[in-house]
């Protein structure tokens, strides 16, 4: 006879409450089992979704790369400098335009003289708020410029001049934020 066979047989003689204690062990056995059994399942399905992390992440970093060249290469970068050049105490600004991988310096004017030129679209310009005022009317216009230009070569060829950029501004009758983000969509819809 097997072991389990001959308790199962002693233990009907045993008192009631040694009975419940080794039904409650049995029963403490199986849901311990039961909980050991879904830990296993969990802890396989945490490796397999690590496993799916890494693929992911893995993908999301060459998306990224090649996100990152598709806009440094496709949408170009327009910055506004000012700068004194030596012993003068005139403040000059020039327009730099990235594009194709390509920078092109543009001079856009004296600020003196870019504040009376300017002076008909009552901005109250001076130099501390210069930039901040012309940059966000010149960005769309040159962004509308660019988006006829489709590679490296017409881009190098393309004469931009600073009686351009101050057109660009003085043309410009949108004041609000919609126009801007209106022609950088038309332009990212003429690459396609």
């Amino acid at each position: 006879m097997k072991q389990k066979d001959i308790e199962n047989k002693f233990e009907m003689y045993l008192p009631p409450s040694y009975l419940e204690t080794i039904h409650q062990s049995q029963l403490n056995n199986t849901i311990l089992k039961s909980l050991l059994t879904k830990r296993k399942r969990i802890i396989k399905s945490l490796e397999n979704l690590d496993v799916e992390i890494e693929k992911t992440s893995h993908k999301r970093q060459l998306l990224h790369n090649q996100t990152a060249y598709i806009k440094k290469k496709y949408l170009p970068k327009i910055y506004y400098k000012q700068y004194y050049k030596k012993n003068q105490s005139t403040l000059f600004s020039h327009i730099v335009i990235k594009y194709h991988l390509i920078s092109r310096t543009v001079y856009f004017g004296k600020i003196d003289k870019l504040i009376n030129k300017f002076s008909n679209l009552n901005l109250s310009l001076d130099h501390n708020n210069f930039k901040s005022k012309i940059f966000p009317l010149l960005y769309p216009k040159v962004l509308d410029f660019l988006s006829s230009i489709k590679n490296e070569s017409e881009f190098l060829n393309l004469n931009i001049k600073s009686n351009n950029l101050i057109s660009f501004v003085l043309d410009n009758k949108v004041d609000d934020n919609n126009a801007k983000d209106t022609s950088l969509l038309d332009y990212i819809k003429s690459l396609e």
